[in-house]
């Protein structure tokens, strides 16, 4: 688990470091944004592909050539970057080290499920996946900053890959991960994908729609910010944001709820875009910041519950592969919030883009509730008569 959070501790430094590095090299945000949205794209695309993989060969034989080739793409991007080379080459990078992510996530996510079986605690494992997701992307811009202050931000790039290359290889060796490749990929026989079972394709299409909730108010926020006459304060917004979701997700994690798990992630999947709604009242730093709270107080839960969900309906060849359509679905959807976040902070301001949150949140739980007959679970196989 350590090594797994070390080896993940680019998903909140990488984006970040690289724009920065970019934008540096070329003086040109627009640059940043094509080299950011390769990256993104080539990850949101090879990520399944690696869940399929993992799932016939095992984590190791896939995890450990990809990492050591993202490090080689990031120290290119690097060399790039200081060489002036131009945008082209920069692009290619980026495009480079999305495609060759190690997907840690969906092994990490697929691995507790191999360990806990169905034992009760495997949802707080998934509620303590959930607090992870949410710390990355507290800390990890906190310490890119800290490196442009006191170095660079290529120093950053250099940082963020030495700690997935560490993390990675360490995780890879690990005991567990080794049992899981000896017990998931006996055989060579054909089988159907996640995506063959309605309720994968379901909670991977309402996921793109959570998820774009929660790249518009990223971006919502530094516009807030400058809104009120502040120079400074989006990351502590975010922060009490990711603050909400880090308790909610500690208490949740903590003890046995009621219902079973489709029933849970319906009920945080309308409040999620309830508490969202409010955000558009925040006229202060501390009422803004307050609502943030309430807003991330069904985070963590809802990633908790999807999480189970996703691992209960999957089949047991597939789970990795349906973790890592997961995850391209959160990328795909925080991209599709950011960029259309941020057109509407331009032309009609911060509330549009909030209300546009709170309207892509809800229509992901609308999709969700028309769709919960897929989500239900399978019920139990009966043990045979004895003669």
């Amino acid at each position: 688990m350590l090594a797994a959070l070390l080896g993940r501790l680019p998903i909140g430094m990488g984006s970040l470091a690289v724009v920065l590095l970019v934008r540096e090299s070329t003086g040109d945000f627009g640059a940043a944004g094509l080299v950011g949205g390769a990256t993104v794209a080539a990850g949101a695309v090879a990520t399944p592909i690696y869940g399929q993989l993992i799932d016939r060969v095992g984590q190791p034989r896939v995890l450990v050539p990809a990492v050591l080739a993202n490090v080689l793409f990031m120290a290119a991007l690097v060399t790039a970057a200081l060489l002036e080379a131009g945008t082209a080459p920069l692009v290619a990078c980026g495009f480079g080290i999305g495609a060759t992510n190690p997907p840690l996530s969906a092994c990490m996510r697929s691995l507790w499920s191999h360990i806990l079986g169905k034992d009760d605690r495997l949802g707080s494992a998934y509620a303590l996946e959930a607090i992870f997701q949410e710390g990355y992307f507290v800390v990890g811009p906190l310490i890119v900053y800290g490196f442009e202050v006191v170095a660079s931000p290529a120093a950053a790039v250099v940082a963020a890959a030495a700690s997935a290359l560490v993390g990675t290889l360490i995780f890879a060796r690990s005991p567990a991960v080794l049992a899981w490749r000896a017990t998931h990929a006996e055989d060579g026989v054909r089988r159907d994908g996640a995506l063959s079972r309605s309720g994968v394709r379901t909670l991977v299409f309402v996921t793109v729609f959570q998820a774009a909730a929660f790249g518009a108010v990223y971006v919502a926020m530094p516009a807030f910010i400058e809104e009120i006459g502040r120079e400074t304060g989006s990351g502590l917004l975010l922060a009490a944001l990711a603050t909400g979701s880090l308790t909610a997700g500690l208490i949740y994690g903590s003890r046995r709820w009621p219902g079973t798990s489709p029933q849970r992630y319906l009920l945080f999947s309308v409040l999620f875009a309830a508490g969202l709604g409010p955000l558009v009242l925040g006229k202060s730093m501390a009422g803004m910041a307050g609502l943030m709270v309430l807003a991330g107080i069904s985070l963590a839960p809802l990633g908790a519950s999807g999480y189970l969900l996703i691992r209960d309906l999957t089949p047991p060849h597939a789970v990795t592969e349906a973790f890592a359509w997961a995850s391209t679905a959160q990328a795909a959807g925080a991209a599709l919030g950011f960029g259309v976040g941020g057109q509407l902070v331009e032309g009609r301001g911060v509330e549009t883009a909030l209300l546009f949150a709170c309207a892509s949140a809800a229509l992901g739980a609308g999709v969700a509730l028309l769709r919960r007959r897929s989500l239900a679970l399978p019920a139990p196989a009966l043990a045979p008569a004895p003669a």
